[in-house]
């Protein structure tokens, strides 16, 4: 492979990994002021507001959560280590 051809591939691969950044950050920014369901690793089932999600990943800042186990709480900080999943309603515009 020659040097102008490696170039092109990785100004590809960069544009590709710059698309995919994109998306993924319109869909955290949709993801924000949105109920959520969340399913704990310890079966609990979390019906909240997102707020928002830490930068480095590891917490998600819900409000007005409903939990099967301790009811309703304002606000709550949730460690990403302990949910299962979580299932979004989003409106894209």
């Amino acid at each position: 492979m020659s040097e102008e051809e490696a170039m092109v591939d990785l100004n590809q691969e960069q544009s590709e990994r710059a698309f995919l950044r994109e998306k993924y950050l319109r869909i955290l920014s949709k993801i924000e002021n949105n109920v959520a369901e969340i399913e704990m690793r310890d079966n609990i089932h979390v019906t909240a507001c997102v707020k928002s999600i830490h930068p480095d990943g590891t917490k998600v800042f819900v409000s007005n959560a409903t939990a099967s186990t301790m009811g309703f709480m304002r606000y709550v900080v949730i460690k990403l280590p302990n949910i299962k999943t979580m299932a979004y309603s989003i409106r894209f515009r």
